[in-house]
């Protein structure tokens, strides 16, 4: 809950204060070096070519300006650099104070005026623009804001983030820019973002002295510093913080001798100066202060304060280092802003990290997109057709049994057929219905489908039981069945003609005839439309499956897993999409492979060849087509690659099979095969953080590793994986994942059996019920239960284990809550 909480605030603040981040970002990393850039552009007005003699003396230039320049003098910067200009400014006739970003530049060997420096209007802007968006006191809210918004940005963020051994420093910094897509998408706006992680904290945390008084004052008192004087301070420099606490001289109405004062200041100033700021006293009688900083200063807002009389005696000095370490840290805040602090390493770190802060807005906002778009199709079937509250009549009740999604899609698109020519409709899981609720409703629409050898879908196996158990008349009640199955399988329809003969048994009449739909049955669904349309729906509205068509993927590596085995070769395959490939799956679903025509010719063409003087094979008939082959994926979005797991199947004869022998062998790297990745939303595992329990064998772990390599990307870390192979030796597939996850705590345990590494042998169902006491704990825990493999032997096995250790109806139930659920072939 918390976690979940936290992740909404997260992408909550990203996307709405993430474009006022990502303009002071920008900003902020175009002054880093602000200094070094308008240099560079006003050689001849910044600097001027170094002479011999001296440089004149403060009064000697203040005389000079005077001459040149109406106004009164308040601050005069020299630098002991030669050939560096001295800077003014001056508060203009009848104002009072100095005009923002007037700086007078002055040649520093004989006072003439060396012209407007280019570029300082421009960085004044952006200044502007990163410290308020150019927006006075609103703008200084916003920014502020935002940077109060960073800040959480951080901390959710590195919650969110945190692994199991957070002492590992590749679970945080480790970066894989091999992917691509959102998995790329993800693996910047995560590592990346751990990487600059304390930098935007320190500039947050700094950058709000500036925006709020109250978050100023304390951090000020929490670092025992009154609080500064902010009237007057010089527009450059930034170092009158530790003058802040400093009494000011009384006036005496005696005029400064500025000569006699800069000698003082001279004198006291043990290591000489690299810069020095004079604040010109405005009246008689008020002192002269001078912020310096060091020959070799740690950065350049590390300045001391000297204060001196107008008696030409030091009032007041205040050396940096001298300062407690709160102190200096509080009067650094500006070089700790800027990254300054930490030298050149550092100003380069803050400005990489500022150019990067775009970066994070635009990846969050694709996965945010993302993430929506992956939950938009079924959220906006559901509210595109609710109830109608007023209906006059009864809402015809639409059921459906699903295992893969295809009847519950089929269910929703009925509805909307419905629903568009104004009949009212409720669509419902028959595991939520019993016979009241037939009863109740009357008229009822089954679109359900047949799983395995004539089985119901895992989560309408309790309904099925009490339909066929229980003797309650549903006379009055009127039905209609769109039955779904595969022809491939002996009991085609099974489910549907089983839930047929219940209805008709307990005196349920048929509103029309049952419609048995095959495997993308355009004819078949066509008949259903028709029938839907004596119950108002319109006649032209046709109803069609609605699948992505098959897109092209290159094979972008191969891999043969259980070399030396004594069963079939394994092979982990990945594949990268195509430019234009719109590929989106989740943990769970299902790629339909479709042989290309090459490799039936190349069958056909082997065949022929073998025929040749065996009469038994001339006789076989040739290849003529081929239904696509479902493999579960065994990556997630974020990998940015199609993983699966191929087993290399043969027939009697010793053939391969077409499919998984061009998988395998046939396809070369490069090569570009046609897949379709479909739906299995009864194979996703739980959104929330509860207890999983994987359990499979063979290639069946496919679809575990993707649901665990999801889980590992979200910090699940409560995770059980059983899995059952022939051999330890060659036969543990993705062995050194799955033991990196057991090291790593994304699996809090892992039950192996290999049948063949002892004289008894050993399965899956044999660790599930040595364990039963466990898996108890864990379901009462709320943990859900995911099968993948075989359908022969393991499943069966498993089903029989998990209903003597729970129950038969418990099991019915976690299947009802969809907390059962079984991707088996």
């Amino acid at each position: 809950m918390i976690r979940s909480i936290l992740f909404t605030l997260h992408w909550l603040i990203g996307i709405t204060a993430g474009t006022v981040l990502m303009v002071v970002g920008v900003t902020g990393a175009l002054m880093s070096f602000e200094d070094e850039i308008l240099l560079q552009l006003n050689r001849g007005v910044m600097t001027v070519e170094a002479r011999a003699e001296p440089a004149l003396a403060p009064d000697a230039l203040v005389a000079a300006l005077t001459r040149q320049v109406p106004g009164r003098p308040a601050f005069l910067m020299v630098q002991a650099e030669p050939g560096r200009a001295a800077r003014a400014f001056v508060v203009p006739p009848g104002e009072t104070s100095a005009r923002r970003g007037g700086a007078i530049y002055l040649d520093p060997y004989d006072g003439t005026l060396l012209g407007a420096a280019r570029g300082e209007a421009t960085f004044r802007f952006i200044r502007e623009i990163h410290r308020w968006l150019a927006w006075g006191d609103i703008g200084r809210a916003i920014t502020g804001g935002s940077a109060i918004c960073l800040v959480i940005l951080a901390a959710t963020g590195l919650y969110l983030r945190w692994p199991r051994r957070p002492l590992d420093w590749r679970n945080w910094f480790a970066m894989r820019l091999a992917l691509r897509g959102r998995a790329l998408f993800w693996e910047l706006h995560s590592v990346l973002g751990t990487w600059v992680l304390p930098l935007y904290l320190l500039a947050a945390l700094t950058g709000l002295t500036w925006s709020y008084n109250w978050y100023r004052d304390a951090v000020w008192a929490l670092a025992g510093v009154p609080i500064p004087q902010r009237a007057g301070a010089p527009p450059a420099g930034g170092g009158g913080g530790a003058a802040g606490g400093v009494p000011r001289a009384r006036p005496q109405g005696q005029a400064l001798d500025l000569g006699a004062a800069w000698t003082a200041f001279v004198e006291a100033a043990p290591h000489g100066y690299s810069r020095a700021i004079l604040r010109l006293p405005a009246q008689p009688g008020q002192p002269l202060r001078v912020s310096y900083l060091d020959p070799h200063p740690p950065n350049s807002v590390a300045m001391n304060q000297i204060t001196i009389g107008t008696d030409g005696r030091v009032a007041e000095h205040t050396r940096f280092e001298a300062l407690p370490a709160g102190h200096r840290l509080v009067f650094s805040r500006l070089a700790l802003h800027t990254g300054e602090y930490f030298g050149l390493g550092g100003r380069i770190a803050m400005m990489v990290a500022s150019l990067l802060m775009p970066l994070f807005g635009v990846t969050g906002w694709l996965l945010y997109l993302g993430r929506r778009r992956q939950k938009r199709a079924a959220k906006a079937l559901a509210k595109q057709f609710p109830v109608l509250a007023d209906a006059t009549a009864p809402p015809l009740l639409i059921a459906f049994a699903t295992q893969g999604g295809t009847a519950q899609a089929l269910a929703w698109r009925s509805a909307a057929s419905l629903r568009a020519a104004g009949v009212p409709v409720q669509v419902s899981s028959v595991a939520t219905l019993g016979a009241p609720d037939l009863v109740a409703a009357g008229r009822v629409l089954f679109v359900v489908s047949t799983f395995g050898e004539g089985e119901p879908p895992d989560a309408a196996r309790a309904f099925a039981r009490r339909m066929a158990a229980e003797d309650r008349a549903l006379e009055g009640v009127e039905y209609g069945l769109l039955s779904l199955g595969d022809r491939s399988y002996a009991h085609f329809c099974g489910f549907g003609r089983t839930l047929e003969a219940a209805l008709q048994r307990r005196g349920a009449k048929p509103l029309f005839g049952t419609v048995e739909a095959g495997r993308e049955d355009a004819e078949a669904l066509a008949r259903w439309q028709e029938a839907l349309s004596t119950l108002g729906a319109a006649r032209e509205a046709a109803l069609a499956w609605t699948e992505a068509r098959p897109e092209a993927w290159r094979l972008a590596a191969r891999r043969h897993l259980n070399p030396g085995s004594v069963g079939w070769p394994v092979y982990h395959l990945e594949f990268e999409p195509e430019p234009g490939t719109s590929a989106q799956w989740e943990a769970g679903d299902i790629a339909e492979f479709h042989v290309p025509a090459e490799a039936v010719a190349a069958q056909d063409q082997a065949r022929e060849a073998e025929a040749e003087g065996d009469a038994e094979l001339a006789t076989r008939p040739a290849v003529t087509g081929l239904a696509p082959r479902d493999y579960s994926i065994a990556s997630v979005q974020e990998d940015g690659r199609l993983h699966l797991l191929v087993r290399g199947m043969r027939y009697p004869d010793g053939r391969p099979g077409l499919a998984s022998g061009w998988l395998g062998t046939g396809a070369a790297i490069g090569d570009r095969l046609d897949f379709r990745l479909r739906g299995n939303p009864g194979f996703h595992g739980p959104e929330d953080d509860r207890p999983l329990i994987l359990i499979g064998n063979g290639t069946g772990l496919a679809g575990l590793r993707a649901h665990l390599r999801r889980r590992a990307k979200l910090g699940h870390r409560r995770n059980w994986l059983i899995f059952g192979e022939r051999n330890a030796a060659h036969d543990f597939h993705h062995r050194a994942e799955v033991e990196g996850w057991r090291a790593q705590g994304v699996l809090l345990r892992l039950d192996l059996a290999f049948s063949r590494d002892q004289e008894q042998r050993v399965y899956v169902q044999d660790r599930l019920r040595e364990a039963a006491p466990l898996l108890r704990a864990w379901v009462e825990a709320g943990a859900a239960i995911l099968v993948c493999g075989s359908a022969e032997g393991m499943a069966p096995a498993v089903h029989a284990v998990l209903a003597e250790a729970l129950g038969e109806d418990r099991l019915d139930e976690l299947a009802a809550e969809e907390r059962y659920r079984r991707d088996i072939y």
